[in-house]
């Protein structure tokens, strides 16, 4: 039994090392709080698009919301596309859609959605939209 609880550790350990690449490669994380101030928004709008599906915002251990970065331009404002990007999406946990954002794909000639939506903009919606179709 003890080996089992070992293994678990040990995958959790892991799941969580793979979460922290995941928000260093997306350029770290920003907090709700951080990204109302950066717009200039009540807070409460940041967390209602949240909640709403139309901002990214992944589950830390610390028990809060942390907004990647590479999901916002210089000015803090959304990528152009990017919530018809997350609209798309059937897969409904945060961190797999992070990585699908992050992930290189053949369908975007190697180029990733978020280097997609900053390079093209809204042009860049139907090609971002086949790659997440490609994988729900």
């Amino acid at each position: 039994m003890a080996h089992g609880r070992n293994e678990i550790r040990g995958w959790a350990s892991e799941s969580a090392r793979r979460k922290r690449e995941l928000l260093e490669e997306a350029g770290g994380g920003l907090t709700a709080e951080e990204v109302a101030r950066r717009r200039g928004l009540p807070l409460v709008n940041i967390e209602h698009a949240r909640t709403a599906g139309l901002l990214l915002a992944v589950h830390v251990e610390t028990d809060e919301w942390l907004y990647p970065r590479l999901q916002f331009d210089d000015d803090a404002k959304p990528l152009p596309g990017l919530e018809t990007v997350l609209r798309a999406f059937r897969v409904e946990d945060p961190w797999m859609q992070l990585s699908e954002l992050l992930t290189p794909d053949p369908i975007l000639g190697n180029r990733s959605i978020f280097t997609m939506l900053r390079e093209q903009g809204e042009a860049a919606i139907p090609a971002a939209l086949e790659a997440v179709r490609e994988v729900g």
